[in-house]
């Protein structure tokens, strides 16, 4: 998908839509994994800062975007990416546009899910407070260097495979009641990043 990412971040500009690609993709991604199944266009628009209301095309590519995240979250191929900057793009605006990505997700996930946090498991509660964090990663993006390159691929590979899981988790709530998170599902312990623009 990050080959699309320059052409779509033109036509949302074009459109007057200046808010972050990977912002609104995590936003829709957020909206996603809390069950629901679809992100409409409507409250993704309320949602960002300041609330858009889309014209028809950039309605259309809203639900585009929402059909395109929903099967690959839903896909057995775990072939889910955040959408997010081509590697040509410099490593700071790679990390901003990651931290963006998570800041969207939370508050897509907090603005759709009204079932009770107890309801979420405990890995699931842990990738949220993860993502929260890393949404405070652009404060020293600028401080990067070229080394810092293995890191930033880590973190994508955690926040890929996580929202996965959170998807899988909480669309299984309601069907399984019984599972506290602890199923076939795939894990993400053995792959947190230390990376070194999260401290």
């Amino acid at each position: 998908m990050q080959s699309d990412y320059i052409k779509i971040s033109q036509l949302l500009h074009d459109n007057q839509v200046d808010n972050s690609l990977a912002g609104i993709h995590g936003l829709v991604t957020g909206l996603l994994c809390t069950g629901n199944p679809e992100a409409d266009p409507e409250d993704v628009g309320q949602l960002l800062q300041p609330p858009q209301i889309f014209p028809d095309l950039t309605r259309k590519l809203m639900l585009q975007l929402a059909t395109s995240s929903q099967g690959q979250l839903s896909s057995l191929e775990y072939n889910f990416q955040p959408l997010l900057p081509p590697d040509e793009s410099s490593l700071p605006e790679r990390v901003v546009a990651l931290a963006e990505w998570c800041d969207g997700f939370t508050v897509g996930f907090a603005a759709g899910y009204f079932l009770p946090e107890s309801r979420l498991g405990a890995e699931v509660r842990e990738i949220l407070a993860d993502f929260s964090q890393f949404a405070g990663m652009a404060d020293s993006a600028n401080d990067l260097s070229d080394q810092d390159e293995v890191d930033y691929m880590e973190l994508v590979e955690y926040v890929r495979m996580a929202a996965i899981m959170v998807y899988q988790q909480v669309a299984d709530i309601d069907s399984d009641t019984d599972d506290g998170g602890d199923g076939e599902k795939p894990g993400t312990d053995d792959i947190v990043p230390e990376a070194k623009f999260l401290h």
